[in-house]
């Protein structure tokens, strides 16, 4: 017998067919030992053929694997969990390989999927000794491993392009909080047992991390780090960039940004093959409007690729379809959406499952429904991408609608994001029969959708009544509507439900509402690239960001006042230097007829950013390329 699959399981009903489903025709047997479950996972078990024991849970990781090792056959041994399926395409690769190899053990990759189950947003990837010869055993209660078992036999240990796919982090799974709870207990109890052993302080480390437990995981991870400091260099564990990452995240998280920053510097310089933190870098300094030293490092990330595969976590598209999406970003903010878009239509090459990519994508695409169709809609596979795709479509007002959103309702069925799609393109069309298509749906969305649309017109009372049949959400946007119309020195979290105003093109109610925002940041983006764009610079915002003060001075720039347009942007000088502030900046010029001053000021804005698009097309505009041969002619006449 070539393989035998094993695996512990308690109350696995949910993921556990996946499992079983993908090891058939990979597995010659499927041993399964049940540690105490009460649903129907030893009943599906054996439904797929598995062998099922019994074994009592005695707070062991490694008893319980090795009892399902013990009572394994083949010549080799593949250990998975039950929230894993193997890759159906890699099955072939497998027996094939396992029948020539000599090796001892075998990494393979588990792809570990972050965000929801219906949506998942990214994946870490990590290379792990899951194969090996039959004969070997696990050690430690938590987090066990079988590798320096493997490694004592002194035969061949290689790498495997056969790949895992593990569902255990994503948010379904991680509410689950008895289980991350039994684990920092158990791992708590190796530390006491043996506080030095550094892969269960990591362990512990990310287990606070997903407690967000910041303070715990900040005092074990900065003592941990200082201690391997102390160490050479060349002796450092495989998984220490892990434990520093895990760090940065929760100092950022705790507010600590500075120290978070410094730690994301002096970590680059010990570990520069790791494009994840360099990534993670860029983000912070994005964040702490440090815009061009972002793009920079995100350019860096591109020019490195991603983490290579080996013995430590990485998360996938951090050098590719990651950084070129973040660059997109990061340009939106700069102010050159030609660039922008350019790095979003990258992302979505790269990564078509990408739902980030698809708002601006669409928004800033010609209206053309069959090209829209050809080059986008028919590589949406997941729901998310094509509920922002067609959510997007209707609401910047492309033709054929209607007929997008028939497609995803046949595709994945009727959902919030096709209510909302529905309601905005009646919104557009026929604000009566949007009134009587809330009347018939009674849905909350449909009645928070209608209240939002109200209130916008002016008729808060009816819009009010509509909120009061809306749920929750309606709750609390009666209660922003209460604490606004008193006092606009009260704050409220916009990022919720930014969709629902975009769709019903509530400007009135946004430009009331938008700069007591506590969120504004997180919105900004969703709005540049949305029908409301306007009032972003029809709003006085209070120049908290560069981009607060750099729309006050385009809004007093369209007025011609050039006075409030200067005094904006020697504002928005005081943060880091924009595309827009150049732009602003020559559109002055221009306002005086200074041709001569309209090219300096181009001609320095390519000097600061020499990838701007933007600035490079309107230098274009100004700088008129002559024929040498009739300028030499031009100038023979003059002489």
């Amino acid at each position: 017998m070539l393989l035998s699959a094993c695996l512990i399981a308690k109350n696995e009903a949910l993921t556990l067919p996946k499992c079983l489903e993908s090891l058939q025709g990979a597995a010659d047997e499927i041993i399964l030992v049940d540690t105490g479950s009460n649903d129907k996972t030893v009943e599906i078990a054996e439904s797929f053929g598995a062998k099922v024991f019994y074994y009592e849970w005695t707070n062991d990781f490694s008893a319980a694997r090795n009892e399902a090792l013990r009572h394994a056959s083949g010549d080799f041994i593949l250990v998975i969990d039950a929230d894993e399926f193997l890759e159906e395409t890699h099955k072939q690769t497998l027996r094939d390989f396992l029948a020539s190899t000599d090796a001892e053990g075998v990494f393979i990759t588990v792809k570990n999927y972050l965000g929801s189950l219906t949506n998942l947003t990214s994946v870490m990837g990590i290379r792990v000794m899951r194969l090996f010869r039959r004969g070997h055993f696990y050690t430690g209660a938590i987090h066990e491993q079988v590798a320096d078992s493997v490694a004592r036999a002194g035969r061949p240990i290689t790498t495997l392009d056969v790949e895992l796919h593990h569902l255990g982090y994503t948010t379904e799974f991680l509410q689950n909080r008895s289980k991350s709870t039994r684990n920092t207990q158990l791992l708590e109890e190796e530390l006491a047992n043996d506080p030095e052993n550094l892969f269960q302080r990591s362990n512990l480390i990310a287990e606070y991390v997903l407690q967000r437990d910041w303070q715990k995981c900040i005092d074990l991870a900065k003592d941990t780090w200082e201690k391997i400091r102390k160490t050479p260099l060349q002796t450092w564990v495989n998984f220490t960039p892990r434990i520093v990452m895990n760090l940065l995240h929760a100092l950022w998280e705790s507010g600590e940004k500075d120290e978070a920053v410094k730690l994301a510097k002096e970590a680059i310089r010990y570990f520069p093959w790791f494009t994840d933190m360099k990534k993670r870098y860029a983000n912070m300094l994005a964040e702490t409007g440090h815009l061009r030293e972002s793009a920079q490092m995100l350019m860096e990330c591109r020019k490195q690729g991603d983490t290579k595969s080996g013995l430590i976590e990485f998360l996938e598209g951090t050098g590719t379809y990651l950084a070129a999406f973040d660059l997109g970003v990061v340009w939106t903010w700069l102010g050159d959406e030609l660039n922008a878009r350019r790095w979003f239509l990258q992302a979505f090459q790269e990564n078509p499952g990408m739902d980030q990519t698809i708002i601006p994508i669409v928004a800033l695409a010609p209206n053309d429904p069959e090209f829209l169709y050809e080059h986008f809609e028919k590589r949406l596979m997941r729901q998310t991408a094509f509920e922002n795709y067609v959510e997007t479509y209707t609401v910047v007002g492309h033709a054929q609608a209607e007929a997008v959103i028939e497609r995803m309702e046949q595709k994945f069925g009727r959902s919030e994001s096709t209510l909302r799609s529905r309601m905005s393109l009646l919104s557009q069309q026929d604000p009566t029969m949007l009134a009587k298509f809330v009347e018939i749906s009674k849905a909350d969305l449909a009645n928070l959708l209608y209240g939002i649309y109200l209130v916008n017109e002016g008729d808060a009372e009816k819009g009010l009544t509509h909120w009061r049949k809306a749920g929750v959400r309606g709750e609390y946007l009666i209660k922003a509507h209460e604490l606004l119309s008193e006092n606009k020195e009260h704050q409220w979290g916009s990022q919720l439900m930014i969709r629902e105003f975009i769709a019903m093109r509530a400007d009135h109610l946004l430009k009331d509402w938008l700069p007591c925002a506590s969120d504004i940041r997180q919105v900004w983006i969703n709005l540049t690239f949305s029908p409301l764009r306007n009032i972003l610079e029809e709003i006085e915002w209070p120049g908290r960001t560069a981009q607060e003060c750099e729309r006050n001075a385009m809004r007093y720039l369209k007025q011609q006042d050039v006075k409030n347009t200067r005094k904006w942007l020697k504002k928005a000088q005081t943060y880091e230097p924009t595309v827009t502030q150049v732009i602003i900046e020559t559109n002055l010029a221009h306002l005086k007829q200074d041709l001569k001053l309209v090219r300096k000021i181009l001609f320095d804005g390519k000097v600061q950013f020499p990838e701007s698009e933007l600035i490079q097309y309107l230098s274009s505009l100004v700088h008129v390329k002559q024929d040498p041969v009739e300028l030499s002619k031009q100038i023979a006449n003059k002489k």
